[in-house]
């Protein structure tokens, strides 16, 4: 019942930050680029974010202060900064 040989691909979830519009079935990149890349979103976003809302969110407590930071962090990466990482990137994420 088999036509062709099965491809088993093992995925770690985030291979959606690493995918480009015009290639939506493109290969994942290596998992060190991967790791390299996201250091370099989450580097971007920490030193941006934290000290913006760190007055803002001064009177709250400990744990919704974190809450929001991350919140923020996860938004702005998925959304913005791995967007752009990966177009900026992606000769040599994509590279053999």
């Amino acid at each position: 019942m088999i036509q062709e040989q099965e491809a088993i691909q093992i995925l770690s979830g985030l291979e959606s930050w690493f995918q480009l519009p015009k290639q939506p079935g493109h290969k994942a990149p290596k998992r060190y680029k991967q790791a390299i890349l996201i250091w370099v979103g989450v580097m971007i976003v920490s030193l941006g974010v934290s000290p913006l809302i760190s007055p803002l969110l001064g009177l709250l407590p400990w744990l919704l202060k974190v809450v929001v930071n991350v919140a923020i962090t996860v938004a702005l990466l998925s959304y913005v900064i791995m967007p752009r990482l990966t177009r900026w990137f992606k000769g040599w994420l994509f590279a053999d």
